[in-house]
């Protein structure tokens, strides 16, 4: 069986920038630095760069942080004052990172979020402020990635979710403040995923409802608040789930 990965990736990743000729931009009273421009975390000297940025107080990112590649980097301790990223934060490509500590105060980001092939990442700890995603969030080929702990403040998704090929995952918890996601729902190829636990307070999708290729998957009962699908419903190939459930919670949505 062969899956292949959402188009929709495209935008949420496509995006990279060094950072070096962004100048902070202090603004006035209580307000937060703003650091405008797209930064790219490559090493320890490019997180302490940005912190040095900062200036030691809160700041926003009004561009886009991306953060990648097979480094010494293990953490992102340091981050603490950083409150907001107007467009997306992408971390992605064996990092060292087992969590996200450091970003424990980031309460939105206006683009997307996306977490992808990281070898060591265990959690999403270091989340637990992020409550808006303007965007889409994608949480996909992190190989040790057990838990989605860290996003238990999230209750919103502008754009699509996506999470896919997380080879240790088997449940959603972390998600239980979610009740709105703008866009589409696609939870595909992930092998340990035996429920949708962490689902039980998304009471909407605004666009299409995939589910496919989870071989352990065998309940639908965490969508069990879900009321309304925008597009279409497509459940397929998930081995251990019984095609009567299946039919059952399809005619929910007369379809």
């Amino acid at each position: 069986m062969k899956f292949f990965l959402p188009l929709a990736l495209v935008a949420t990743i496509g995006f990279c920038g060094c950072g070096e000729t962004n100048p902070a931009a202090p603004i006035s009273g209580n307000n937060p630095t703003a650091l405008v421009g797209n930064f790219t975390i490559l090493s320890r000297h490019d997180l302490e760069d940005l912190i040095l940025r900062g200036g030691g107080n809160p700041f926003t990112i009004e561009g886009n942080l991306e953060v990648w590649g097979n480094r010494p980097l293990a953490a992102l301790s340091g981050l603490e004052n950083l409150k907001r990223i107007a467009g997306n934060l992408v971390i992605r490509e064996k990092t060292k990172l087992r969590d996200l500590s450091g970003l424990e105060n980031l309460k939105s980001i206006g683009g997307g979020l996306g977490i992808y092939q990281n070898t060591a990442l265990e959690s999403l700890v270091g989340l637990e402020s992020l409550k808006r995603i303007g965007g889409s969030l994608h949480i996909g080929s992190n190989t040790a990635l057990s838990a989605l702990s860290g996003l238990e403040s999230l209750n919103n998704i502008g754009g699509n979710l996506h999470i896919w090929h997380n080879g240790a995952l088997p449940t959603l918890s972390g998600l239980e403040s979610l009740n709105g996601i703008g866009g589409g729902l696609y939870i595909g190829g992930n092998p340990a995923l035996s429920t949708l636990s962490g689902l039980g307070h998304l009471n909407s999708v605004g666009g299409f409802l995939h589910i496919g290729g989870n071989a352990m998957l065998s309940t639908l009962s965490g969508l069990g608040n879900l009321n309304s699908i925008g597009g279409n419903l497509h459940i397929w190939h998930n081995d251990a789930l019984p095609e009567a459930s299946v039919r059952a919670f399809v005619a929910r949505f007369g379809q």
